[in-house]
């Protein structure tokens, strides 16, 4: 499993390749902007799967694209 800091910048690039703000894509997820800046800083404490499910929906990527190590 990749570290929160990995997973953290993976989030970012994807939220940055869909051409949206944190506050939209935090929207788009159900969560505050708050949030979503911790998540990508890596500080969003133990990731639930089902946090991990609402971010890759709101980007539009399989979890797979946030947490697959190759």
């Amino acid at each position: 499993m990749p570290s929160a800091e990995d997973i953290g910048a993976r989030v970012r690039a994807a939220r940055d390749a869909a051409g949206l703000t944190q506050a939209e894509a935090g929207e788009r997820a159900g969560m505050h902007k708050q949030h979503w800046s911790r998540i990508e800083r890596g500080r969003g404490g133990d990731m639930r799967i089902s946090t991990l499910v609402a971010v890759a929906e709101a980007l539009g990527v399989e979890v797979g694209a946030l947490i697959d190590e190759r």
